[in-house]
């Protein structure tokens, strides 16, 4: 049982007469850490997008690193020629 079910479970005990209390009690809570909930959410289009983004960075890396790689071979390669 999570705690959300507890906590529901808990409030179905008890009588109609305590209810205002525990709403006020909610809202209290609910105040006091308002910035937590009322965090801005990305919209999915957005987070998408910098998935995206992302994705196309990682793979540019990869590419940007392949022909580092080629290139050093190839100079390597010209100075073992012109050393001979």
């Amino acid at each position: 049982m999570t705690i959300r079910e507890l906590a529901i479970a808990k409030l179905q005990q008890l009588p109609e007469s305590f209810l205002p209390e525990i709403s006020d009690f909610i809202d209290c809570v609910m105040h006091k850490h308002q910035y937590r909930i009322a965090e801005p959410k990305l919209p999915d289009d957005i987070a998408k997008a910098w998935a995206k983004w992302f994705e196309e960075v990682d793979r540019n890396s990869s590419l940007f690193e392949t022909v580092i790689e080629t290139s050093h071979n190839h100079h390597a390669n010209q100075n073992d020629r012109n050393s001979r």
